[in-house]
Protein backbone atom coordinates (compact mmCIF):
# COMPACT_ATOMS: atom_id res chain seq x y z
CA UNK A 1 0.00 0.00 0.00
CA UNK A 2 1.36 3.71 -1.14
CA UNK A 3 2.10 6.13 1.45
CA UNK A 4 -0.11 9.07 0.92
CA UNK A 5 2.20 12.46 -0.51
CA UNK A 6 2.43 15.75 1.58
CA UNK A 7 2.08 18.59 -0.65
CA UNK A 8 3.07 21.91 0.87
CA UNK A 9 2.50 25.15 -0.62
CA UNK A 10 5.69 27.23 -1.42
CA UNK A 11 6.85 29.94 0.47
CA UNK A 12 6.55 32.86 0.19
CA UNK A 13 9.63 35.40 -1.34
CA UNK A 14 8.15 38.47 0.49
CA UNK A 15 8.79 39.10 4.17
CA UNK A 16 5.92 40.18 6.55
CA UNK A 17 7.36 42.90 8.81
CA UNK A 18 6.11 43.17 12.37
CA UNK A 19 6.38 46.86 12.50
CA UNK A 20 3.95 46.99 9.32
CA UNK A 21 1.42 45.41 10.66
CA UNK A 22 1.10 47.10 13.95
CA UNK A 23 1.34 50.12 11.98
CA UNK A 24 -1.55 48.58 10.19
CA UNK A 25 -3.49 48.06 13.54
CA UNK A 26 -2.58 51.07 14.83
CA UNK A 27 -2.46 54.02 12.11
CA UNK A 28 -5.72 54.43 11.24
CA UNK A 29 -7.26 55.11 14.82
CA UNK A 30 -5.11 57.92 15.33
CA UNK A 31 -5.77 58.97 12.34
CA UNK A 32 -9.37 58.89 12.92
CA UNK A 33 -9.09 60.45 16.43
CA UNK A 34 -6.93 62.96 14.99
CA UNK A 35 -9.04 64.44 11.97
CA UNK A 36 -12.36 64.03 14.40
CA UNK A 37 -10.76 66.26 16.65
CA UNK A 38 -8.66 69.22 14.23
CA UNK A 39 -12.41 69.07 12.36
CA UNK A 40 -14.68 69.62 16.08
CA UNK A 41 -12.01 72.38 16.32
CA UNK A 42 -11.56 74.25 12.83
CA UNK A 43 -15.29 74.37 12.15
CA UNK A 44 -15.92 75.07 15.83
CA UNK A 45 -14.06 78.07 15.79
CA UNK A 46 -15.23 79.18 11.74
CA UNK A 47 -19.15 78.55 13.21
CA UNK A 48 -18.40 80.51 16.80
CA UNK A 49 -16.98 83.62 14.24
CA UNK A 50 -20.28 83.39 12.06
CA UNK A 51 -22.27 83.14 15.14
CA UNK A 52 -20.88 86.23 17.29
CA UNK A 53 -18.70 88.30 15.17
CA UNK A 54 -15.41 87.39 17.33
CA UNK A 55 -12.57 87.65 15.28
CA UNK A 56 -9.85 86.89 17.76
CA UNK A 57 -9.98 82.75 17.52
CA UNK A 58 -11.43 83.16 13.35
CA UNK A 59 -10.42 80.00 11.22
CA UNK A 60 -10.94 81.21 7.81
CA UNK A 61 -12.62 78.19 5.68
CA UNK A 62 -13.00 76.07 8.52
CA UNK A 63 -14.63 73.58 6.89
CA UNK A 64 -12.39 73.25 3.83
CA UNK A 65 -9.34 73.06 6.60
CA UNK A 66 -11.10 70.28 7.99
CA UNK A 67 -11.75 68.31 5.13
CA UNK A 68 -8.49 68.73 3.81
CA UNK A 69 -7.26 67.12 6.67
CA UNK A 70 -9.80 64.49 6.61
CA UNK A 71 -8.76 63.28 3.14
CA UNK A 72 -5.03 63.13 4.45
CA UNK A 73 -6.35 60.98 7.10
CA UNK A 74 -8.06 59.02 4.65
CA UNK A 75 -5.38 58.24 2.68
CA UNK A 76 -3.05 57.00 5.75
CA UNK A 77 -5.79 54.92 6.47
CA UNK A 78 -5.91 53.27 2.70
CA UNK A 79 -2.25 53.15 3.13
CA UNK A 80 -2.89 50.54 6.23
CA UNK A 81 -5.66 49.01 4.56
CA UNK A 82 -3.74 48.20 1.87
CA UNK A 83 -0.68 46.99 4.13
CA UNK A 84 -2.90 44.88 6.14
CA UNK A 85 -4.37 42.85 3.13
CA UNK A 86 -1.09 42.72 1.23
CA UNK A 87 -0.11 41.11 5.10
CA UNK A 88 -3.00 38.75 5.40
CA UNK A 89 -2.24 37.58 1.46
CA UNK A 90 1.13 36.89 2.58
CA UNK A 91 0.41 35.11 5.47
CA UNK A 92 -2.20 33.01 3.73
CA UNK A 93 0.02 31.80 1.10
CA UNK A 94 1.99 29.17 3.23
CA UNK A 95 1.50 26.87 5.93
CA UNK A 96 2.25 28.49 9.85
CA UNK A 97 3.96 26.15 12.33
CA UNK A 98 1.85 23.38 13.42
CA UNK A 99 -0.42 23.43 10.03
CA UNK A 100 -2.83 21.16 10.28
CA UNK A 101 -2.90 18.35 7.39
CA UNK A 102 -6.17 18.08 5.70
CA UNK A 103 -7.23 15.88 2.98
CA UNK A 104 -7.53 17.00 -0.38
CA UNK A 105 -10.37 17.23 -2.94
CA UNK A 106 -7.82 15.45 -5.74
CA UNK A 107 -6.34 11.82 -5.48
CA UNK A 108 -3.53 10.46 -7.49
CA UNK A 109 -2.46 6.82 -8.53
CA UNK A 110 -0.80 6.45 -5.50
CA UNK A 111 -3.45 8.18 -2.54
CA UNK A 112 -5.13 10.66 -1.80
CA UNK A 113 -3.17 14.09 -1.10
CA UNK A 114 -2.68 15.77 2.05
CA UNK A 115 -1.90 19.59 1.71
CA UNK A 116 -1.26 21.29 5.25
CA UNK A 117 -3.66 24.39 5.57
CA UNK A 118 -2.24 27.61 7.12
CA UNK A 119 -3.56 28.26 10.78
CA UNK A 120 -4.37 31.50 11.77
CA UNK A 121 -1.13 32.82 13.97
CA UNK A 122 -0.89 36.05 15.89
CA UNK A 123 0.42 38.05 12.66
CA UNK A 124 -2.21 36.65 10.62
CA UNK A 125 -5.35 37.56 13.09
CA UNK A 126 -3.41 41.20 13.64
CA UNK A 127 -3.05 42.16 9.98
CA UNK A 128 -6.99 40.17 9.72
CA UNK A 129 -7.84 43.62 12.66
CA UNK A 130 -6.03 45.93 11.13
CA UNK A 131 -7.93 45.73 7.98
CA UNK A 132 -11.18 45.49 9.76
CA UNK A 133 -10.53 48.58 11.60
CA UNK A 134 -8.99 50.28 8.81
CA UNK A 135 -11.53 49.12 6.36
CA UNK A 136 -14.27 50.49 9.20
CA UNK A 137 -12.75 54.08 9.64
CA UNK A 138 -12.41 54.59 5.95
CA UNK A 139 -15.79 54.12 5.35
CA UNK A 140 -16.58 56.65 8.44
CA UNK A 141 -13.93 58.70 7.30
CA UNK A 142 -15.25 58.94 3.78
CA UNK A 143 -18.74 59.92 4.97
CA UNK A 144 -17.08 62.67 6.95
CA UNK A 145 -15.14 64.16 4.08
CA UNK A 146 -18.59 63.98 1.91
CA UNK A 147 -20.81 65.77 4.80
CA UNK A 148 -19.88 69.45 4.72
CA UNK A 149 -20.39 69.26 1.16
CA UNK A 150 -24.05 68.22 1.79
CA UNK A 151 -24.96 69.88 4.65
CA UNK A 152 -24.07 73.61 6.51
CA UNK A 153 -21.62 72.98 9.24
CA UNK A 154 -22.86 76.13 10.80
CA UNK A 155 -26.67 75.30 10.46
CA UNK A 156 -28.52 74.97 14.02
CA UNK A 157 -31.78 72.73 14.31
Amino acid sequence: MAEPTVALRPESTTSTSLPGVWFALAAPPAAWTVGEILGYFLVGRYCQHHASGIAAYFVPAGPLVATLVSVAMAVLTAIALVLALRTMRDLGERPAAGGIPIRSETATATGPVFETEATWGRARFTAFAAALVSGLLLLNMIYWIIMPFLIDPCATP
